[in-house]
């Protein structure tokens, strides 16, 4: 992206246009002729002309935030593919510098890219690896460009003051990047957000709280505002606004009840050490079986051996079985699993999974904390397991995010110690 480091390129053309209303009363006005992009620009409702070119991929960001669309993971790069096209042809009739239009395009796909992928349907359908971002600027995520591109733009921000309000819609719409993983990002984005809008209103001006001060209405003011405002463009606007609310709350939520989770287990461990509860001793000829079972895993690093808290433990990093943030299994070691799973069949009694996680929050709409995350992943393990062996009810789950850690969360080592999935032998249990 030789437009990041070459600031003197970012020259957008000043002048906006909007979209002009095309409710039948209007249309009736206007006839049926087509307007030229000059006409159209004299309709302005206050929307600079990158915004106003890129309204439609614009205004299906909530539905794609909220997950309200209907279609495929192809049939939705399709069209989005055909937005942008239609984005570029709009831009580039209005007379656009190419290198302003290519830096929108840049942010556009960026941020659909973002809210595609933090829904299932992104995820089901691997849109990291066929993103916008990839079809257009040979990447992958831009989470942390578009920041490097904000901060370019504000070196000038009076000739940049169309691609500054573009990010700052993009924002509103949901649009994180790098503060995404950050656990206080709801802070920062906030804070992001104000500063680049104070920018916007030392240029642009503040917005009068009186929408027409000339206006002279009709008989009530509803009717003036619904001619003045189409019915589904408040509805969009409110739509996310709810969805901004519900996303908020529910990260609160869970950041909360991880805590509380994190105390909980803390006071059970320490009541546990005060009690000194004598437990059985690990039955040796088990752990023994067991280490010679799983002898060629073991010597290669894919699995170890724990007799921790006295009990036979087959400890499995979870960096080997699955993406950073995801559930799903890697092919190569969902065979290992359902190996493990046939091998355990000449062992006795219950076998309990626990998943474990680090302590870096994860807040996605499929995982709204690393307790869900934890879960999910026990679940996948449990699933092929009980496949492997046809051993179905041996096998139970234990979702135990963050609170059983190996080593240090400080360190990115103790981090991914304590990422794992465990087997729990119960040998002296009875499952059938």
């Amino acid at each position: 992206m030789a437009f990041i480091k070459d600031r003197t390129v970012m020259i957008p053309t000043p002048g906006g246009r909007g979209r002009f209303d095309t409710s039948p009363e209007v249309q009736k006005e206007v006839s049926s002729s087509i307007l030229s992009a000059e006409e159209v620009s004299q309709l302005s409702s206050g929307l600079n002309v990158l915004e106003n070119s890129a309204f439609e991929i614009l205004s299906l960001l909530p539905s794609i935030r909220t997950q309200t669309t209907e279609l495929t993971a192809d049939q939705l790069r399709s069209k989005l593919i055909a937005m942008v096209e239609s984005f570029e042809r709009s831009a580039y009739d209005a007379n656009l510098d190419s290198k302003d239009v290519e830096i929108a395009r840049y942010i556009l796909c960026a941020t659909v890219d973002e809210l595609v992928m933090n829904t299932p349907l992104g995820e089901e359908a691997q849109w990291s690896r066929h993103c916008l971002l990839s079809h257009y600027h040979g990447e992958t995520w831009g989470g942390e460009n578009v920041f490097v591109i904000l901060s370019n733009l504000n070196k000038n921000p009076h000739k940049n003051i169309d691609l500054l309000e573009l990010i700052y819609i993009c924002l509103a719409l949901g649009f994180e990047g790098k503060y995404g993983v950050e656990a206080d990002r709801l802070s920062q984005l906030y804070e992001l957000k104000k500063s680049l809008y104070h920018t916007l209103t030392q240029i642009r001006g503040t917005m009068p709280k009186t929408l027409s001060p000339h206006w002279k209405g009709e008989d009530t003011l509803a009717k003036a505002l619904r001619n003045f405002l189409p019915l589904w463009v408040a509805a969009v606007f409110l739509v996310a606004m709810a969805c901004m609310v519900y996303f908020y709350l529910l990260i609160h939520v869970n950041d909360q009840s991880s805590t509380a989770l994190r105390s909980a287990s803390r006071v059970l461990t320490e009541q546990h050490s005060q009690f000194r509860v004598q437990l059985p001793q690990v039955n040796e000829s088990v752990f023994i079986r067991v280490s010679r079972l799983f002898a060629p895993e073991i010597e290669k690093n894919q699995i170890r051996l724990s007799d921790r808290s006295q009990q036979i433990r087959i400890v499995i990093n979870s960096d080997l079985l699955f993406r950073s943030g995801s559930a799903e299994l890697e092919p190569e070691y969902a065979a290992l699993i359902s190996y493990m799973g046939r091998e355990l069949m000449s062992e006795q009694g219950r076998v309990l999974v626990e998943g474990h996680t680090d302590s870096i929050p994860i807040n996605t709409i499929r995982f709204p904390s690393n307790w869900h995350l934890s879960q999910a992943r026990a679940e996948q393990v449990k699933r092929l397991l009980e496949q492997a062996g046809q051993e179905y009810g041996r096998y139970q789950i234990e979702a135990r995010a963050d609170t059983q850690p190996l080593a240090s969360n400080a360190t990115p080592e103790g981090r991914a110690q304590n990422r794992r999935v465990e087997l729990v032998l119960l040998p002296e249990t009875d499952w059938r």
